[in-house]
């Protein structure tokens, strides 16, 4: 295996755990259920290699609708359940599957990780793939999402609890505003491509086609058209990605719900009270003013009212 080019350490984020409900992973709670130390470390010491592509995310911010974009696309427009073995071998999860996962892994794939990009695995020509969704609906996806889980860290609590748990950043995976700036300082770089949820659900046809570009990837027009349909929701769920997800992943929790819901815009009103609202205008005012092309990024999806 090639050694992996020098790049200069991102800043890693510092933030309270409670060691009683959670992991703590450089920083960053995890519920202590559904992964293991040893594995995330091993998964973190894995020496990344010039063809690799990460694709990095919060959780429930569109991370499995990637995979199947990035897989078809490097498929050359081929579905994810064609042959579902094959697509799992080549979407290993880090914090599931650790180094040992990676290095065995089919390529060309992706390596999914809900962590910080500070803290993964670098190599100056690898490809990382952010994907940043508006954090009011990233909240409610996420609490839907483990609510589902009976035993995983904050599965029993009520919304308001995890919300107040959210704001201070002491969730599960941690603080969203330090995920989103450290991934969006290195925006610029070569080797990142920033993309945003809901710019997804708006246009993807000029999202594919930008991953596509950064992949090294030429589409044609009846390839992109493929893409398309193969990686919708309503094809994800005609084609039971969750039943085919549950059956090979056998033993590990995150993996074994109902990863492919709806992917709304806005569906954080269903949950979202007014005052929580506002003050999620004000935790993201507070941490974001500073860099305006952030700041504004979800202005046209009227998900801040407050700020």
């Amino acid at each position: 295996m090639e050694t992996a080019t020098p790049v200069k350490p991102r800043t890693k984020p510092a933030k309270y755990v409670d060691t009683s409900m959670h992991l703590d992973i450089h920083g960053v709670p995890m519920c202590p259920r559904s992964f293991n130390t040893d594995t995330i470390n091993m998964g973190l010491a894995y020496i990344a290699r010039p063809d690799d592509v990460f694709i990095v995310t919060m959780p429930r911010s569109g991370t499995t609708w990637m995979e199947t974009i990035v897989y078809s696309i490097l498929q050359n427009g081929r579905a994810f359940n064609e042959d579902f073995k094959d697509f799992t071998a080549r979407t290993p999860f880090l914090e599931q599957h650790g180094g040992q996962g990676i290095v065995n892994m089919r390529r060309p794939g992706s390596i999914k990780t809900h962590l910080p990009l500070s803290i993964i695995p670098q190599h100056s020509q690898a490809k990382y793939i952010y994907v940043v969704r508006n954090p009011k609906d990233m909240c409610t996806s996420f609490y839907k999402f483990i609510k589902t889980m009976p035993g995983v860290t904050h599965s029993d609590v009520p919304f308001d609890t995890y919300f107040d748990l959210f704001i201070a950043g002491r969730a599960n995976y941690g603080d969203y505003f330090d995920h989103v700036l450290d991934a969006w300082s290195h925006k610029d770089e070569p080797n990142v491509l920033f993309i945003v949820y809901e710019d997804m659900k708006k246009d993807i046809r000029s999202v594919i086609r930008r991953l596509a570009k950064f992949l090294n990837v030429d589409l044609t027009d009846e390839i992109l058209e493929r893409i398309v349909q193969v990686t919708s929701f309503d094809y994800m769920k005609k084609a039971e990605y969750n039943k085919h997800l549950s059956e090979e992943s056998a033993g590990h929790l995150f993996e074994t719900r109902t990863v492919v819901r709806k992917g709304e815009v806005g569906d954080w009103r269903t949950l979202m009270s007014e005052e929580q609202s506002r003050r999620m205008d004000a935790r993201f005012k507070q941490t974001m003013e500073h860099i305006p092309e952030l700041f504004t990024l979800w202005d046209e999806y009227n998900v801040f009212k407050n700020k």
